[in-house]
């Protein structure tokens, strides 16, 4: 004698009772035909088998609604984020109008001119000295439409070592018409070979002379002086920034003593 489950017994989760798959061939799917009425016992994966909205709503688990149209909500939407990306740019346009407005409404700063012993336009110095690296270096004098760049610095200086970067960085850019020499004085060479390898000034001549500070009228560092093609100064001053060192090039380009003698003539 054979006990069947109930009904109520069964799980309210299983839904339908699972069938076999229908299999591919003749001989198969006759085998799955004669077996496809038969009730089939219910399996532990039928019973946690979920349950589609539709089939829940008519069970009385939840009420079933269709789902609403987006189509309008998704097109008010995407008209208004257009309306806010097209205002955002008009922002932004504006905004970088005011900022080159306040650029040029505000001076650069230029190289500060000490009470210099020497002045702009003065005969700058002509010497020769050997640099660390043991090649011969000429200050000074005339020369063929290139410029000459001296900057004094020190290995104490710490404002210096900050603006080495800046320095290599203009020696390279401006190499087509200028060239940079470094300038020092002490008895140490090996504290300056030191900052030459640290700073990696290895590609600019540097030279250590107190006369050549002393005839410049060099009292502060880092100071920079800048020499024309006929050996005269074109420009100096002390330097801080990469403003400062960029002022002396454009003195020179301009033809005035400095940026801040340019600003009042305009």
């Amino acid at each position: 004698m054979q006990l069947r489950r109930p009904a109520e017994d069964r799980h309210p989760l299983s839904g339908p009772p699972c069938r076999a798959p229908r299999l591919a061939g003749d001989r198969r799917g006759a085998v799955a035909g004669r077996h496809a009425g038969r009730a089939r016992p219910v399996r532990g994966a039928c019973l946690l088998r979920p349950l589609s909205g539709r089939r829940r709503a008519r069970r009385g688990f939840l009420h079933w609604q269709e789902p609403c149209s987006m189509t309008g909500f998704a097109l008010a939407s995407q008209i208004m984020l257009w309306i806010a990306v097209g205002v955002l740019g008009v922002l932004v346009m504006a905004l970088a109008r005011q900022v080159g407005v306040l650029h040029e409404r505000i001076a650069p700063a230029g190289a500060l001119t000490l009470h210099q012993k020497v002045s702009v336009g003065d005969k700058g110095p002509e010497m020769e000295l050997t640099a660390l690296d043991g090649a011969r270096v000429r200050i000074g004098g005339r020369r063929e439409g290139r410029s000459q760049l001296l900057f004094f610095l020190s290995p104490d200086c710490p404002i210096c070592k900050t603006l080495m970067p800046v320095l290599r960085s203009a020696a390279r850019a401006e190499a087509g018409w200028v060239d940079t020499v470094l300038a020092s004085d002490g008895e140490d060479e090996a504290e300056h070979r030191r900052l030459v390898m640290k700073q990696e000034l290895a590609g600019i001549p540097y030279v250590l002379s107190e006369t050549l500070g002393r005839s410049l009228g060099v009292s502060k560092l880092p100071y920079a002086v800048l020499l024309d093609e006929q050996g005269k100064i074109a420009s100096l001053g002390l330097i801080n920034n990469r403003e400062h060192l960029e002022s002396l090039f454009e003195a020179k380009e301009r033809g005035v003593a400095s940026i801040q003698q340019f600003l009042a003539g305009a």
